[in-house]
């Protein structure tokens, strides 16, 4: 684990320094308003990073659970990257839309092919990356909402864990192990993401889009 932090940490400073040189600007959107961050810019950039690939590691516990989780993801992403011109996301979503696609048919239940954490912290970081670069970082709260429920409930067992001593909040963590030990299917649970994640996606979009 420390040795997996320090490449996080590593990555995500790479990208800080070349996205500064390229040129790209250090303001994020806070609702309506543009604040420029300065200084304050890289850590944010190094807190998206590690806090997304790890819930997206969480995240991939399950044959194909990351994967139908990130599709609407990435979705969103293409359709932002249409709207506002953003050629890299554009093209790089499409790419990564065909990889996930293609994976999952190898990857659904029972999978005959994984993608471990290679796969799962580049999903993770590859979603950061696109919320940067279209200056959607709040978006990423709602884009990645399957990501924080498995996060947090993680938290909760462990907290709760703690405080009562040994009791448990839920049977297991992530919350997606909750699901499959009270009887669902991994295909009910695949579903059950990828409608949440669908749902939320949508509501960022129309907030993004419309409301905004």
């Amino acid at each position: 684990p420390k040795y997996k932090l320090l490449l996080e940490l590593l990555i995500s400073l790479i990208f800080y320094t070349i996205y500064i040189f390229m040129g790209y600007d250090t303001s994020v959107n806070l609702f309506t308003n543009e604040v420029d961050l300065k200084f304050l810019f890289g850590p944010l950039i190094i807190l998206m990073f590690i806090s997304t690939t790890n819930s997206t590691n969480l995240t991939d516990g399950l044959d194909g659970l990351l994967t139908a989780s990130t599709i609407p993801v990435i979705i969103g992403f293409l359709t932002l990257g249409i709207v506002k011109n953003n050629y890299i996301v554009i093209l790089s979503s499409i790419a990564m839309l065909i990889a996930l696609l293609s994976f999952l048919f190898f990857n659904f239940p029972k999978a005959t092919i994984f993608m471990g954490d290679t796969g799962s912290l580049l999903i993770g970081a590859y979603v950061c990356v696109c919320s940067i670069l279209l200056k959607a970082e709040l978006l990423l709260l709602l884009f990645g909402f399957v990501y924080i429920l498995e996060t947090l409930s993680v938290i909760l067992q462990v907290s709760y864990f703690k405080i009562t001593k040994g009791k448990r909040l839920f049977k297991m963590t992530p919350i997606h192990h909750h699901l499959e030990l009270s009887g669902f299917s991994d295909i009910k649970i695949n579903l059950i993401f990828f409608i949440l994640s669908t749902l939320f996606v949508m509501i960022g979009l129309l907030w993004e889009l419309i409301i905004k």
